[in-house]
């Protein structure tokens, strides 16, 4: 069953690796990266798994939505041998969501 405020956006095949789960993965491109994302959120997507090759776009769509606790984006590497930074930011979301550090 495929989870309907969940979705995964990589730049390549990697990020396929989440259907298997039963989160769409869709590979996007880095020009009309804001653009989807924005109609995603329309859509009522609140929780994004993201490749780190978007993560200055998504600081962009953060500062937007600062004061909303969705969506939330969880940046991942989904090349191999790249360390992800991910770790962090779902900490930080979690508290913004929550309002406490559960992490």
């Amino acid at each position: 069953m495929k989870n309907k405020s969940i979705i995964a956006l990589g730049h390549n095949e990697n990020v396929y690796v989440f259907n298997a789960i039963g989160i769409d993965g869709v590979i996007i491109q880095r020009d009309v990266f804001i653009k989807v994302v924005n109609e995603y959120i329309k859509e009522g997507i609140k929780i994004f798994f993201v490749s780190q090759e978007f993560n200055d776009l998504i600081r962009e769509i953060k500062e937007e939505n600062d004061t909303e606790a969705y969506p939330i984006f969880l940046s991942l590497s989904m090349d191999k041998n790249v360390e992800s930074i991910g770790v962090e930011e779902i900490r930080k979301n979690v508290e913004k969501a929550t309002g406490i550090n559960l992490i």
